[in-house]
Formats: C-alpha cells, structure tokens, sequence
C-alpha cells in the first residue's frame, strides 16, 4: 500500500476513518482505544492508530456514508451505521465485515450485551434486534430526524435528541413511556455518565457543549464547540471526547484541560472508547511501543 503523510497537523483525502486510541497512563495502561468514522468527497475508509496518532493504516475502504460507530468489545468487533446500507459489523482488524441488517438510513448502534440486544436509529425509527440482526422490532416512530442513541441499561430507559423538534426525548426499552427530558436545544450528539448521573450533549443552536441531570435538571454549559457531530466518555481516565467538524478532541468532564488530538479530516461523524484490553496485530492496545510511525 502506499505511504500517505500523517501527523496532528493535518490529514488529507479521507472520507471515512476509524482511529484507534491508546491512552498512556501511570501505573497500568488499560488499553483503551477509540474508532472514529469520517466522511468526505471521493471515498470512504476506515483507519486506526495508537493515541498518539501513529501506526495508522487502511481497516476498511469502500464504504458508503458511514455515520456513529460502536465497539463490541465482548466479541472484539466493530458496528457502524452506514446510511445506504444499513448496521455493519466487522473485526477490529477489518475482517469478516458483513451486514447485519440491511435497511436504508442507519444512523447509529448501540448494544445491550445482557439481553443479546442492539438497538439502532435508522431516519425517524428506533429499532431492536439480535446481535445478529435477526428478531427485528420497531420501537418509536417520531419526525425530529434523530441522530444519535445512547442506553441506560440499569434503568431501563434509551435517551435519543432531535434536532428537527429542538429536543432530547427518553423511553423504556421496549418504546413505551415516551418522554421529553430538554426543550429548546438542538442535539448531535449525546453521551451518559452513569456513574455521575448526567447527560452530555452537543448543542448546535449555540455552538457550546452542556450537561445536565439525567431527568433534565441542572443544565450546564461547558464550553464553546462549532459543528460538534458526537460525544463519547472513558470514564476510566475521566475524560470527555468530542468530534469538532475535523477534529478529535478531548476535555476533562467540567470542560477544562480541553485538547486537540488529530485534525485537518474532512468530516468526523462518529466516536467509539472502550477500555478493554485486546489485541491487534499480535499486540496488546496498550503497549503503545508496538506501533511504528509510518503508515502502511
């Protein structure tokens, strides 16, 4: 394959990327890693790296309109939302990439490993199914364009945004229940911290970052970002990431400490961290003296 440049300066000719993170750390490294999807103009790829950008090379290519991804890393795969194809999955490596449910307008996938669950945004839908894309159930039907999904599994309860009705909604996993949590912001992104008992979200109405309590008490703003497309937390290392247009970004949960990790992509779309050691290549994600710094 042919070398192609890569530094924090700048990355060029890429529609749609896959970034795998390695975090350091004092003491153990837990090998957290971290998928990004891209998109641009001429083609579509997805690409890894370590956390310090380097080692990045081609995982998938020829794929179309990726939108939010998702890491499984019980079975080390990797699901993404693809618009005209529907909820993909394949290894970490990019192998074995299949279809698991074919429908036009994926637009993210989240899982529910306990009940052998996942659960997708496709246009105006939320859908369930298998994790292996059979037993398939419509769940909500709305009109505020949904874009993006995240699960409370110990209660029981699925936050989506709207942006079209200016809205974050929630309902029981099953559908029922249906809820408005914030009025009068316009979400792309949304993100849980259970622990903490708080939402995140991206709110392009004001171009700022905020939170608030799970129920919609106590808004907050963070900090300003333009075009913000997705949130992701590492609660391990206590951090926030978000996708600013192009770039990868990260903050400490109360907004400062606010960092650029990799720009100049032509259009992030959707962010994945998991802190499950696994390995790539015959390395552990954490060993992060396992990469070399040229592209393949």
């Amino acid at each position: 394959m042919m070398e192609r440049a890569l530094s924090k300066a700048g990355l060029s000719c890429l529609v749609s990327v896959v970034l795998v993170f390695t975090i350091a750390q004092a003491g153990p490294v837990s090998g957290s890693q971290m998928f990004v999807s891209f998109n641009g103009l001429t083609e579509e790829e997805i690409w890894r790296a370590n956390g310090e950008g380097l080692g990045v090379r081609v995982v998938l290519s020829g794929l179309a309109d990726v939108r939010k991804v998702q890491i499984d890393a019980v079975n080390n795969k990797l699901l993404w939302a693809e618009l005209d194809l529907g909820i993909r999955r394949a290894d970490f490596d990019g192998s074995n990439d299949e279809t698991l449910v074919f429908i036009e307008g994926g637009q993210a996938v989240r899982l529910d490993h306990a009940m052998g669950k996942m659960y997708y945004l496709v246009y105006n839908r939320i859908w369930r199914a298998s994790l292996d894309g059979s037993d398939q159930e419509l769940l909500y039907t709305g009109t505020g364009n949904p874009q993006d999904l995240a699960l409370d599994l110990s209660a029981g309860v699925m936050y989506w945004g709207e942006p079209v009705n200016s809205k974050i909604l929630r309902c029981n996993l099953d559908g029922s229940n249906v809820q408005d949590v914030l009025v009068g912001h316009d979400p792309s992104g949304l993100a849980l911290d259970l622990s903490a008992g708080k939402i995140y979200w991206s709110d392009q109405s004001v171009d700022r970052i905020r939170r608030a309590n799970l129920d919609g008490s106590n808004v907050e703003d963070l900090f300003a970002a333009t075009n913000v497309n997705d949130l992701e937390i590492d609660l391990e290392i206590e951090k926030l990431y978000y996708l600013e247009f192009s770039s990868v970004k990260r903050a400490n949960f109360d907004g400062t400490s606010q960092e650029t990790l990799l720009t100049g992509f032509e259009q992030a779309r959707g962010i994945s961290v998991d802190n499950t050691p696994i390995f790539i290549d015959g390395f552990e994600s954490g060993d992060t003296t396992a990469w070399s710094s040229s592209v393949p």
